[in-house]
């Protein structure tokens, strides 16, 4: 269960006095020092995450949540979670990393972090500050900033002070103060989206040039380096080095109701004095990539996501092969593609091929209208477990094999996902292989 933890309750930072700052005619209060944080006395500064040793730099009030997820990182490694908060101006977020003064003046900082998002996180209404960079004695602060466009997706783009402009790629940076319709890095369920996958970000802003940077990296290289840069607006080139980190993750204009689905996982934090870029091994040909469904004679091509929450979808790969015709699961993952409107009906098929080179608890494939793992819905191929409708047909344990289900006999409705099953979670080591081929989705006699 997420736990959640307050201002008053975490370190013994000093606190210092908000100040009040405008957001189109709200005036919102925020901190200009810690309520808790880290001192970074050396660059590079990293946090992997990968113990519960980090309670010293979680900020939440407000009815926000956060965890530790062991599992949920990225690689499935550990991962802070957090869950947004219920309440206006309110905060969940990693802070402060303070005493950048130590370094003879800190010039240039970048800071640079994965960063993966829930299914509904998209659906947060109001303005994030996913990042605040601080400079001693003046007002201008570089950040990044997020903010919904018409409900359809959340989007990310640097701002640069206290005003908040969002300066979406769809405008003058002059004058652009919302997500345009053709943002490329969308955060939303869907084709050409990126909710519920890893993807890297870094800011790097330099006192002396007077740029600020956002740099964005997907897994599967179709967005990669410089994503957008923006000049001071509203604070001369020079003068006070850059002093501290305020949050990373977010402070909230808006408070949300609560939603176990709209979250969001940081991970490889680093701190440094010169540009970063993602980890090693960060960018892959074949990840996440999107799985092509044969869905009634058309071809529909897909994100694959994760399925049944992280007590579910703990560690593992997803992958596809063959221009996206096959699905690979290694480990124990629990993922689902987005199918759109199916409604499934009396006639409705499901055909594919299947093999496995190692055996877990459950292999399967099924349907579903929402992310509740469902074992009346899901079709067990192979497994030591008893779960799942086994009725129709039962995996060799050699080769591939060719299935055909008559999924209209079983249930019938409205179904978005359909999700897929490796699970092997009972064992230190999940060594589950499933590799799911020539998918097709159908009508009986059409």
């Amino acid at each position: 269960m997420p736990f959640t933890s307050n201002f008053t309750s975490l370190s013994g930072k000093k606190i210092y006095k908000p100040f009040l700052l405008a957001l189109s005619g709200i005036i919102l209060t925020y901190p200009t020092a810690g309520f808790c944080g880290r001192d970074v006395l050396t660059f590079p500064f990293h946090e992997d995450f990968d113990s519960d040793n980090y309670q010293d730099i979680v900020w939440t009030n407000g009815g926000a949540q956060h965890e530790w997820v062991s599992h949920g990182g990225w690689q499935g490694s550990g991962g802070a979670k957090f869950y947004p908060p219920t309440q206006d101006d309110k905060y969940c977020a990693l802070g402060q990393f303070t005493e950048f003064n130590n370094h003879n003046g800190s010039e240039q900082v970048n800071v640079r972090f994965l960063i993966y998002h829930g299914p509904e996180f998209y659906n947060l209404i109001g303005y994030q500050k996913l990042l605040v960079l601080n400079r001693n004695g003046v007002r201008q602060r570089p950040m990044i900033g997020g903010k919904d466009y018409e409900g359809q997706f959340r989007a990310y783009a640097p701002c640069d002070n206290t005003l908040c402009r969002f300066y979406s790629h769809d405008e003058n940076p002059q004058v652009g103060w919302w997500p345009g319709p053709n943002e490329p890095l969308k955060i939303a369920p869907g084709p050409d989206s990126r909710s519920e996958e890893w993807i890297s970000v870094e800011l790097e802003a330099n006192m002396m040039t007077g740029i600020i940077k956002v740099y964005v990296d997907t897994q599967d290289g179709e967005l990669s380096g410089l994503y957008r840069e923006l000049p001071f607006l509203e604070a001369p080139v020079g003068g006070a080095p850059f002093s501290h980190i305020d949050v990373i993750g977010g402070y909230f204009n808006t408070g949300n109701p609560h939603d176990p689905e709209k979250y969001f996982i940081i991970d490889e934090l680093e701190i440094n004095n010169s540009y970063i870029g993602p980890p090693d091994g960060f960018v892959q040909d074949v990840v996440p990539n999107k799985l092509s469904v044969d869905l009634n004679g058309e071809t529909v091509s897909t994100n694959i996501l994760s399925y049944g929450g992280s007590d579910q979808d703990i560690q593992g790969t997803a992958y596809t092969e063959d221009n996206g015709t096959v699905l690979s699961l290694s480990g124990n993952v629990w993922k689902k593609v987005d199918l759109g409107n199916l409604v499934i009906g009396p006639n409705t098929m499901l055909e594919f091929d299947f093999s496995s080179n190692s055996q877990g608890e459950i292999h399967g494939i099924g349907f579903d209208n929402d992310n509740e793992i469902n074992s009346g819905r899901t079709f067990k191929l192979y497994g030591t477990q008893h779960w799942g409708i086994s009725s129709e047909g039962r995996y060799s344990g050699s080769g591939q094999e060719h299935f055909v289900i008559p999924v209209g006999g079983y249930y019938s409705g409205a179904m978005r996902w359909l999700t897929f099953v490796n699970d092997h979670d009972e064992v230190a080591t999940p060594s589950a292989e499933s590799r799911f081929s020539n998918i097709r989705v159908y009508e009986a006699g059409n």
